[in-house]
Order: C-alpha cells, then sequence, then structure tokens
C-alpha cells in the first residue's frame, strides 16, 4: 500500500497569518508599559547568568557540581532556533549528534567515543535523557525537540544517576513545567529561506487549581525544499543500463524529487502537576511526535570517487562487470557541491518488491514518550523518588543505498521498540557530614528490525515472483535489574568525598533468520538459509564504581577529582543478509568497559562576572563496540576493538565585560587513539601494501573516528536599549564562530573518508522588549562544507566514500510572542 507523503499541515497561509499577528504587536502601545520592566531589567545585571544543573539528581548550580558539564538554557536553545539536538550539538565543544541514513539512524558522539550508525542492534554510547526516561537508540535524534527548559551534556562515563551506564557522556533533557503563579507560554513562527522550511511552535500554561497545573506545548514545520539538490535524471540507453534492466528493456526512472531532506514534523507534549501540599508532588509528561522526510539515505553525497573517475560505478553482479552513472558528481578537494544523483528503483520492480512504497523514497518516524514523577519527602531530611517511564517509537522507510541514479543497493529498512522503565531512589538532605542517594532501576525494552534488500537486478524470482534480493527478521528483548549507591561525606566544610557504585544486570536474546533469498543468489552463497534462525542469550554482569574528592578551597572556586567507571553490555548484530558462514557465536559481541580519571577547577570570580571551568581527563575503552560494513553485500556487523585511550583537556570561560556585553570561549584538546585492534575491517580496495593483510588491517594507535584533535568555540553577546523605539526594546546580537580540526568519518579509517578541518560561524540579530523577539538568525554564515559521517559507498570502488553533510547556510526570520 502506497504510503502518502504529507503531514496535511495547515500549510504556510497559517504561519504566514500567525507571523501577521504577531507583526501586528510590534508597535501596540498596550504593551509598552509590561515590556518595558523587562527590557531595563535585562541591563542591569552586570554578572554572567548562574547556571543550575540536575547532574546528580538534584539542583545545583553547576558550579558546585564535580562533573564536566555544558548546559544550554531556553533561551540560548530561542536565540538560534534550535530545534533538534543536532542543532544543539553544534553550540557544544567536544560534542556531536549528527543523524544518518539506516541502521541506528544516528552517531551521538561526546570527546570523539560514539557507537557508528550501520548496525541498528547497537546502542549509543551516549545515553538520551528526556524528562527522566533513558534512551540509547540513535532514532531519538529525528523526534522535535522544542518548549525545553533546558539541554545538559554530562561528558565522560555516568554510572549512577541516569538510569543504565553511559560509557561516553549523558545528554539529559529536561522541558518546561508550568507555571503556578498564572498563565503564561509562547507563540513563535518562523521561516528558513534556503530550504524553504516554516515552522510554527507554541505552549501555554498555569494553575487549573491551587493544587494541580498544566502546559501543553506543541510544534510543527514542514520543509518546503532541502539542503542536497539533485541533479540526477532518467536512464534510458541500453548501454547506461544494469544488464537486467537492458535485457528486459526496462529503464530507470531517476528520483521522484529534486531536493532532499524534506523534512516534515509535527509534536506535541501534556505536562500536569499535582502538588496536593508540601510533602508530595507527581509531574506526568506525555510527547507524542511524527516525523517524516524523503528517504533515510537519501541526502547522503559523493564525498570522494574512485581516482581518476569524473562519475561512479556500480559492481553489476549479473554481468561482473561495472555500470557508470552519468548523472553522479564527485566531490574533490577543489570541487565541493551539495548535490547527489539518488535514484530509485523502476516501477515494475517496485509492484512486486515488499514495502517499497511504489519506489518512492520515504521515511517516517513515530515516537510516544511518556513519564510519571513522583517525590514523597518521607521526613524534612529523605526523600523517596519514583520515575517510571515508557518510550516507544516505529521507524518504516525505503531509500537507495548504492547513492546514485542506478540504485543498484535500494531497501527497506523498518524498526521499531517498546521500552519500559522504573527507577526509585532514596536521597537524604541532612545537617550531618553524611548524606546518600540509593535507588533501584529496572528496564524492558523489545525491538524487532525487518529488511527487504537489493542489490542488482536479476529479475523476478522464479519461485515467488518478487523482485527484491533478500529479507531478514530479527527480534531482541533485553532487561536490565540494576541498584546504585553513592555517600557523601563532608569530611569538613569545604571538603567532601563521594563514593558509590551501580551493580547492573543485563538479560537479553535474539532471534535473527533470513526469510528470502532470491534464486539468483543462491549461488554466490553469501547468505545464511532460508528458515534457518539464529537463537541466543545473552547474560552479563557488571559492577561500576565512581569515587570523586572535592575541595572549596575558597567561596565560589572548586577542585575535584574523580576516578570513573562505565559499562554497556554486549548483543547480537543485525546485517542484512545474514552470512552463509554465521553462528549464534559469531553474530555476537562482546560488553564494552570504560576506567579512569577526572580531575577539574570550577570557578566565578570579579563578583561573578568571570566564570570558567577546567577539567583534565584519561580514559581507557575496553572492548569499545563499533560497526564495521561490507560495501560488496552491503551487510554490516558489530564487532569489538581491543582497548582505545581518550585524554585530553577543555576549558570553559565566560566574562560580562559590561552590562550589555559578554564574550565567551571554549577550547577542546582530545587524543584519542586505538591502543590495540589489529582486526580491523579493511576499507574497499585497501591493498597488502596499504596494510590490509587476510582481510583486516592493524589500526592500534590510530585515531578512532570522528574524533577531532582540537575543538574551539567562541562568542560574544551583546544587549543595547532603542532608545528611539516605542514600546522599551532592546538590540541584541550574539556571533559565535566555531573550529574543529580533522578526522576520519568511518571506524576503518579509509583515508578517501578524511575531513580536513574547519571554521562556521553562527550570529543572531534581535530586537526584542520581554513580550515581544523579532530575530534574524544565521547558521552556518560562512557556508563551510564539511561531512559529519559517511564510510565506503556500497558496491563501489576503492575511493567511492559517500558521506551526510553538516548544513549549509541557514538565514532564518523568527518572531516569538511570550506572554
Amino acid at each position: 500500500m502506497e504510503r502518502r507523503f504529507n503531514l496535511r499541515l495547515s500549510g504556510p497561509r497559517a504561519f504566514g497569518a500567525l507571523g501577521g499577528v504577531l507583526l501586528a504587536g510590534l508597535g501596540a502601545p498596550a504593551r509598552a508599559a509590561d515590556a518595558a520592566p523587562a527590557a531595563q531589567s535585562a541591563q542591569a545585571p552586570v554578572n554572567i547568568e548562574e547556571v543550575v544543573v540536575t547532574a546528580r539528581r538534584r539542583t545545583e548550580r553547576l558550579l558546585d557540581v564535580p562533573v564536566a558539564a555544558n548546559s544550554l538554557s531556553a533561551q540560548t536553545l530561542a536565540r538560534y532556533a534550535t530545534a533538534d539536538l543536532t542543532s544543539a550539538g553544534a553550540q557544544i565543544p567536544q560534542v556531536s549528534f549528527d543523524h544518518v541514513g539506516s541502521g541506528s539512524g544516528a552517531i551521538i558522539t561526546i570527546r570523539g567515543v560514539g557507537s557508528a550508525s550501520v548496525d541498528e542492534s547497537i546502542e549509543q554510547e551516549v545515553t538520551v535523557n528526556i524528562d527522566g526516561v533513558s534512551i540509547s537508540r540513535g532514532r531519538v535524534l529525528q523526534q522535535a525537540s522544542f518548549d525545553e527548559a533546558s539541554i545538559e551534556v554530562l561528558k565522560g562515563p555516568q554510572a549512577l544517576y541516569f538510569g543504565k551506564n553511559s560509557p561516553a557522556g549523558v545528554i539529559s533533557i529536561t522541558s518546561e513545567n508550568p507555571s503556578t503563579s498564572g498563565f503564561s507560554g509562547y507563540a513563535r513562527t518562523g521561516y528558513e529561506f534556503d530550504s524553504r522550511e516554516y515552522y510554527g511552535e507554541g505552549a501555554l500554561g498555569g494553575p487549573i487549581t491551587d493544587t494541580l497545573s498544566a502546559r501543553l506545548a506543541f510544534r510543527a514545520s514542514q520543509m518546503d525544499g532541502g539542503y542536497i539538490r539533485d541533479v540526477g535524471g532518467p536512464i534510458t540507453a541500453p548501454a547506461q543500463l544494469p544488464g537486467g534492466l537492458a535485457a528486459a528493456g526496462i529503464t530507470l526512472p531517476g528520483s521522484p524529487y529534486t531536493e532532499y531532506p524534506g523534512n516534515q514534523d509535527l509534536a506535541g507534549r501534556l505536562t500536569v502537576v499535582f502538588k496536593p501540599n508540601d510533602r508530595f508532588d507527581a509531574t506526568v509528561k506525555a510527547l507524542a511526535s511524527d516525523h517524516r522526510d524523503r528517504g533515510d539515505g537519501m541526502d547522503f553525497v559523493l564525498y570522494s570517487c574512485a581516482p581518476g573517475e569524473t562519475h561512479t560505478k556500480s559492481i553489476d553482479y549479473l554481468t561482473f562487470g561495472a555500470v557508470t552513472d552519468p548523472y553522479s558528481v564527485c566531490n574533490t578537494s577543489q570541487n565541493h557541491q551539495r548535490v547527489n544523483s539518488e535514484g530509485t528503483i523502476p516501477a515494475a520492480y517496485a509492484a512486486h518488491y515488499p514495502d517499497s512504497n511504489g519506489g518512492i523514497p520515504y521515511t517516517e518516524v513515530k515516537t510516544y514518550l511518556a513519564s510519571l514523577t513522583m517525590n514523597y519527602r518521607l521526613t524534612d531530611d529523605l526523600t523517596l523518588t519514583s520515575v517510571s517511564g515508557f518510550y516507544k517509537f516505529t521507524q518504516n522507510q525505503f531509500s537507495d543505498y548504492d547513492f546514485t541514479d542506478l540504485a543498484m543497493a535500494a531497501g527497506v529498512n523498518d524498526d521499531g521498540q517498546t521500552s519500559y522503565s522504573q527507577e526509585l531512589r532514596l536521597a537524604s538532605s541532612f545537617h550531618g557530614p553524611l548524606n546518600f542517594t540509593a535507588g533501584a532501576f529496572y528496564g524492558y525494552d523489545k525491538r524487532y528490525f525487518y529488511q527487504q534488500g537489493f542489490i542488482g537486478y536479476f529479475g523476478a524470482d522464479p519461485t515467488t515472483g518478487l523482485t527484491n534480493d533478500f529479507a531478514s527478521d530479527d527480534f531482541f528483548t533485553g532487561s536490565t535489574y540494576s541498584a546504585f549507591g553513592e555517600l557523601n561525606w563532608k569530611i569538613a566544610p569545604d571538603l567532601e568525598l563521594a563514593g558509590g557504585a551501580r551493580v547492573t544486570e543485563e538479560h537479553k536474546t535474539g532471534n535473527t533468520g533470513q526469510t528470502f533469498v532470491t534464486a539468483y543468489l543462491v549461488p554466490f552463497q553469501i547468505a545464511a538459509p532460508v528458515g534457518k534462525r539464529f537463537i541466543g542469550a545473552f547474560n552479563d554482569s557488571n559492577v561500576s564504581p565512581q569515587v570523586t574528592l572535592s575541595w572549596h578551597p575558597a567561596q565560589d572556586v572548586m577542585l575535584y577529582a574523580a576516578y570513573k567507571t562505565g559499562y554497556k553490555s554486549g548483543g547480537f548484530s543485525a546485517p542484512g543478509i545474514i552470512p552463509a558462514t554465521a553462528t549464534v557465536q559469531n553474530q555476537e559481541f562482546a560488553p564494552e568497559t570504560v576506567t579512569g580519571y577526572e580531575a577539574g577547577l570550577k570557578f566565578s570570580r570579579l563578583d561573578h562576572r568571570l566564570t570558567g571551568d577546567i577539567a583534565l581527563y584519561d580514559y581507557t575503552y575496553h572492548g569499545l563496540q563499533l560497526t564495521a560494513f561490507n560495501a560488496a553485500t552491503t551487510s554490516y556487523f558489530t564487532q569489538n576493538a581491543g582497548t582505545a585511550g581518550v585524554h585530553g583537556a577543555e576549558v570553559n570561560l565566560s566574562y560580562a565585560a559590561t552590562p550589555e556585553l559578554s564574550v565567551h570561549g571554549s577550547a577542546g584538546y582530545n587524543h584519542a587513539r586505538y591502543d590495540s585492534f589489529d582486526n580491523s575491517q579493511c576499507w574497499t580496495g585497501q591493498a597488502v601494501a596499504q596494510g590490509c593483510v587476510g582481510g583486516v588491517q592493524n589500526l592500534t594507535g590510530a585515531p578512532l573516528s570522528r574524533a577531532p584533535d582540537w575543538s574551539l568555540l567562541g562568542g560574544a553577546s551583546y544587549d543595547h536599549p532603542l532608545s528611539g523605539l516605542r514600546g522599551g526594546y532592546s538590540l541584541g546580537v550574539t556571533v559565535d564562530a566555531k573550529y574543529s580540526s580533522g578526522y576520519f568519518l568511518a571506524t576503518n579509517n579509509n583515508p578517501y573518508g578524511w575531513q580536513p578541518d574547519y571554521w562556521t560561524m553562527d550570529a543572531s540579530l534581535r530586537v526584542h522588549n520581554g513580550v515581544w523577539d523579532f530575530a534574524l538568525i544565521g547558521k552556518n554564515l560562512t557556508d563551510t562544507f564539511y561531512a559529519v559521517a559517511g564510510g565506503d559507498r556500497p558496491l563501489g570502488q576503492a575511493g567511492d566514500t559517500i558521506a551526510e553533510l553538516g548544513r549549509p547556510r541557514q538565514i532564518i526570520l523568527q518572531i516569538t510572542r511570550h506572554f
């Protein structure tokens, strides 16, 4: 059944009308009296705004938390029209959150440590915690981000406070709660000119009774264009067609779209807070999100082609030759173009290709998330907290995965997950030297992965009539039981020792199998027999301790040192083509652990006008879980590296030079290298002379992928009253620049997939008065061409690599009305 690619939003006119209503209030005298106090108060303080975080599941000043962390407030998120985690990651040093096609759907990296995306079964190195619900699946990046109170990034292993172990760090997202003093909210509309994307967003909340309050928020967006242009077209000449199509007299249609990705989002969240007395409160949050685009892998570009080639070629397994895509554009160091020539399969093939949506590429991700957080103060010094979580997503898609107009590796990759979690936590706040936090966590999830694959135009299978070449389905379950606790001892008023651990039991099952292989592929003996199931159980346990010593030698100055550990369970790979040599044992991958040390300094000086922090760290990862990709068969699997060492330093500074001008800067050096990795997969076409021996290469001493050595971020904000404009308006200007040194795009360190160092620059110009906010926002104003992820091109030659790019220049007009 064909899926309609339309969210049925009310369209640009509705957003335009909303913008007209907002604009009408710019000079309204009735608002001037309300606006003036807000504008004046914005000029009064000279000090940097104090940042509070919940890194230890209680509200504390960032200055007092012995953890390397960055926080983005609601004001910061709105300043750059941040509506997804990918954009948020661009504002934080040593961090990247990037959506990629297929597999898990994302790569989330902190300090150079992250899980590649191509194996759907792998969990991320970085846990995303949304309103108390921990999520380790990459598809969370395709969920709209809106009406957030803050986004906190905690760097390094986080074993104790976020449900499950997280070896590289945690992204903690807290949405806004309703006001208890009166109804308040906002309405926002905006338009991005390059991709022709318009959006509307709003929230309203307040007290319903003396004990009950609620807030309703929504976001809707639609991209009529895109930022990757498709320059392909139909291929009709028999000499240019794959052998199977030429013999059958079938031509290739090209792409149904001229631009990608064409995102559409619709999301809403309801928050209800019940507080009958000072002893008890309960907060319910429920979110639903629908994301759609024009194909999960359709916005990739050819990052490089085989040396000497002007157009890329794809392997044709029917003729054992190669077919050239006449439209393909090979990027080089001198020729950077945000174009591709993605195509799709002919209608005659799509008619007998299950779930191919008539050959029209598409993606749809539906997400449902709910949490119930209850706090009961047993005494004035003891609080019992319960956090119940529910998370579900379903993802359906069809895309071209040889990334050419030939569409010789098109595929269906549908997956979904349903998770339940429950945490109980007891925390003390005694006035004496000893305090504690203790609790237990239970999590359960079940997942499926359903694939229909295609690696050539062999024709209809003689028995079934199907035109796809293979199919598989995978079913996984996981149960996590853990107990955790930390004891805090005030050795002296200015000296605290904290020690704790999380004890974890993991139980997983995997049931994978090939459900179809076309008769034409059987002679190649690359796939396991149809009907053979690989059923396994994985059980593991772990103890992750950590100890932290923090000292306040002076007011608003803290020094800390910590020993930290982390853990991520093993599991089962989910390749599209299950190899003929597969066994339950070789489809498993082992657990991953991390141990190391961190030390830091945090301070606030000059009457809080200068704040900063310095962190030094040294961690060793054992059994780092990496995904490898076999470009010849378009199949992938997860393997464990021996060990990897990550050490470095990070500095963050903010300074309020005047009441109107503040500056900030960050610098991070991160040395991430494989200490032992002698069985890495080779890159496509890698010769013995280039280090590929027996199908593997030795990457010991080489850098981890997507791990730049240097990350720099700096900027300034200026806010000045506009005395000549009615309504108490101010002019706000913000400028930020970010630098990254070079890095490899793929885990096999293919030299053709090297991203050189680059700069980007963002800026925003605002006219605001506390009620109205008119903003012109620019992102990547330098229009820098850079890749965030990539790898060997399926069915390609040596030197063929594909990449997902960072977004080009964006110019956004945004209007917000607060009330």
